[in-house]
Formats: C-alpha cells, sequence, structure tokens
C-alpha cells in the first residue's frame, strides 16, 4: 500500500500530464493541485470550495479541515488508503489518482465525514452535526458524526448513502449507491442500535441493512436486499429479507472484486 506521500507525488505528476495535453483546465488543475505543497492542503482546499455557503464561507471551512488534519496526521494515510481503494475498484477512472481527488464524491463526502467524527470525538457536537447537514445538502450523504468507519472505503456514486449513530464499518469496504444502514424505525433505546458492518464487505445498490446485525467480514451483499438478521462472514447474501445463498471461497475479498449481482450458481440456489 502507497503512503500518502507517494499517492501524493502521483497526483501531481498525473495533474502535470494532465495541464500539458488539456491547455483549458490548466488553471483549474494549477489551483487546485499544483499550487499545493501537499496532499491535505489540496484535500481543504477541495472540501472547502465543495461545501461553502453564505453561512460558512471557503475560507473559514478550509481553516477547519487543516486544523483537522494537522491535529490529526495519521488520517492522511487512511485518505491515501481511500484514494487507492477507488482506484483500484472503479474501472470508470482509469487508474486516475487526480480524479479521485477532485471530482469522486463518495470520496469526498467520506472524508469531510472523517472531519465531522473528529469533531464529534472532540465534544464540539454542534460543530460537528452542522458539518454532517453540510455533506448531505452537497453530496447526498448522511453519515451520523459518531458512526465509526475504517479505512480503504469505497463509496461508489454515493448518492442515497445514509448510516446512523451507532454505524461500525471495518476496512476495505465497498458501498454503492441508495444503501441505509439504519435502524427500526421504533427503536428509540440507547446502545447499538444500527449495523456492523466486518471488513472486505460489498454492499450492492439499493440495500437497506436495518437493526443491530452484524455483517461478517468478506460477505456479499447483493443489490436491492434488505437485511433484518445476522450474515456469516464469506456469504453471498440476498434477497427481501435477505438470506444467506452459499458461501464464497475464503480467498475472495468482494469489496475488491465488485460483483454486486447474483451469479449462476446463486440463482440455482435461490
Amino acid at each position: 500500500m502507497k503512503k500518502s506521500s507517494e499517492v501524493w507525488q502521483a497526483i501531481v505528476a498525473e495533474a502535470r500530464d494532465t495541464v500539458s495535453r488539456e491547455k483549458m483546465l490548466s488553471s483549474f488543475f494549477q489551483e487546485y493541485i499544483l499550487n499545493q505543497g501537499s496532499m491535505a492542503e489540496a484535500l481543504s482546499l477541495q472540501l472547502a470550495s465543495r461545501l461553502s455557503s453564505f453561512v460558512m464561507p471557503a475560507l473559514t471551512l478550509r481553516e477547519l479541515f487543516q486544523e483537522f488534519l494537522n491535529c490529526r496526521p495519521d488520517t492522511l494515510e487512511m485518505i491515501a488508503r481511500d484514494i487507492e481503494a477507488a482506484v483500484e475498484r472503479d474501472p470508470g477512472l482509469g487508474g486516475s489518482r487526480v480524479s479521485v481527488l477532485l471530482y469522486c464524491k463518495g470520496f469526498h463526502a467520506l472524508e469531510a465525514w472523517r472531519c465531522s467524527h473528529w469533531l464529534w470525538e472532540s465534544h464540539r457536537h454542534e460543530m460537528a452535526l452542522f458539518l454532517q447537514g453540510m455533506i448531505s445538502q452537497t453530496f447526498h450523504v448522511d453519515i451520523h458524526p459518531a458512526a465509526v468507519i475504517g479505512q480503504g472505503i469505497m463509496l461508489d456514486h454515493a448518492t442515497g448513502i445514509i448510516m446512523g449513530e451507532t454505524t461500525v464499518v471495518g476496512d476495505d469496504v465497498s458501498i454503492l449507491q441508495n444503501v441505509t444502514l439504519g435502524c427500526h424505525a421504533s427503536t428509540c433505546q440507547e446502545g447499538v442500535r444500527h449495523p456492523r458492518i466486518g471488513s472486505g464487505v460489498l454492499i450492492g445498490p439499493d440495500t437497506s441493512v436495518i437493526g443491530n446485525v452484524r455483517i461478517g467480514d468478506c460477505a456479499r451483499i447483493c443489490a436491492g436486499s434488505v437485511v433484518l438478521k445476522d450474515i456469516a462472514p464469506h456469504a453471498v447474501a440476498a434477497g427481501i429479507p435477505a438470506r444467506e445463498l452459499m458461501a464464497q471461497d475464503t480467498r475472495v475479498t468482494p469489496s475488491r472484486e465488485m460483483e454486486e449481482g447474483l451469479s449462476d450458481e446463486c440463482w440455482d440456489k435461490c
């Protein structure tokens, strides 16, 4: 896995190559990449420009994001893993890291959420919730600041992703559009009431995982499923309500394979 400094060097090289070929984008790439001294500076500028409003101007937001990255420098390695995850799993990016940094709103939503989570842990709850609202309005991704999310995460397309307050997501997870990790509407008690997603999991589009259920490591939840009970590690699950159809080869990591549909073998078991 590349270090954040190596990922940043690759982004700068890609930006220079783009400028040499696309003169009309020269000022854009110069401003957002080549004039920035580090990935932290480039990312804080990108997020601030995306999320700014008349209530919270870009300059103020950029100071907030820079404060976060200065206080939590380890987050840059997590961000680098998120970039690498997107490049490795989304063939539409053509291997371009600079495209992830500049254009992928799932990545933007995730990294802005990391700041809101830091604010929440720092007991700045009002600011964390304010930032959550801005992220939701801009990127259509609504993640509570108290949720816990690992690294190497890909929010593909991102629109319509919801994660509740006690959600836990492991490392190297891929989540597609219109996914809800929520709780039952009648659940008001304190404690864990949202899903816990293991590492290496793939959750297909238009899927809901509801309640205090556990999705085991390297499970695959197929598109359009409604999960209401635990799913075992390495299982393939589908349906409404979802049920386990088969076990996968334990050497397979679904989040990297990015196959969210049912194979012929799975259809035979339906």
